[in-house]
């Protein structure tokens, strides 16, 4: 144990999954990421986080704002049963849109629940017999017909959520003033990214591939969030 902890970095690396290549075309994001830049990624995103208010009080107006607005939804019901799944989703993904993209989403959007389901059904490929095999090499991704193409119904579904992710990528493109104070962990990326000079990167930590693996680890952690909040 006294080994693990003075030599601490030689231990903590993160598994190399071939599952990282084939959904974000490279070892990129916060959580299955052991390149160089991992520990400076995630510092970069505790920090950020912190400044939109994660862990702090700040955030508790987001949080109040949407249990506000759950509470008047389950009012207008005059106590009709409902299926509290959308609305749970939505308040739960909302602190994250918030953090993320810098908007929300009504609670009677099914904006979440697409994406919930759409990351459940990716998450599933990983327990799946191709799913394995895959992990083992990528090569096997040719027996994929003998399985009645899950891989590639899946890999559809994971393209679907990343080019959610692109879209809100290229907006903020468009609207960002990079004179002025970040609006969200997308804005403060990209800002970084100028000042890294990694704009033009196919590929690194400044890279949009390491911005997409980011925010869809966020989106993971806020959709298991939610599966516990459901299914507690």
């Amino acid at each position: 144990m006294k080994e693990f902890v003075k030599h601490s970095e030689a231990y903590a690396g993160r598994p190399t999954l071939n599952f990282m290549k084939i959904f974000y075309g490279g070892s990129y994001g916060l959580v299955f990421n052991d390149d160089s830049f991992w520990n400076s990624q995630k510092r970069f995103t505790l920090h950020v986080l912190r400044d939109f208010g994660f862990g702090k009080l700040a955030l508790q107006e987001t949080i109040i704002d949407q249990a506000n607005q759950m509470t008047k939804v389950l009012k207008e019901l005059n106590g009709k049963p409902i299926d509290m799944t959308k609305i749970l989703a939505n308040v739960t993904g909302n602190i994250i849109y918030q953090l993320t993209f810098g908007w929300t989403v009504s609670l009677e959007s099914d904006y979440t629940m697409n994406i919930r389901n759409q990351i459940f059904e990716v998450l599933d490929i990983l327990f799946h017999p191709i799913g394995w095999l895959c992990e083992i090499w990528e090569g096997f991704k040719i027996l994929d017909p003998l399985f009645n193409q899950v891989m590639k119904k899946l890999l559809e579904k994971n393209d679907s959520v990343l080019n959610e992710i692109k879209k809100e990528i290229k907006r903020h493109r468009e609207t960002i003033d990079y004179n002025s104070e970040p609006r969200d962990y997308i804005d403060a990326f990209l800002m970084e990214q100028r000042r890294q000079k990694g704009e033009n990167e196919l590929h690194g930590e400044w890279s949009d591939l390491q911005l997409i693996g980011a925010i869809y680890d966020l989106f993971l952690a806020g959709t298991e969030a939610m599966r516990c909040e459901v299914y507690s």
